[in-house]
């Protein structure tokens, strides 16, 4: 399950970061 989570906020710390790499180019 913690697996699962760690999947989970990784994959939205890398949505969030392409996100505001988009915005900053």
């Amino acid at each position: 399950m913690l697996k699962l989570f760690a999947k989970y906020t990784s994959i939205g710390v890398l949505n969030t970061l392409i996100h505001w790499g988009v915005f900053a180019f």
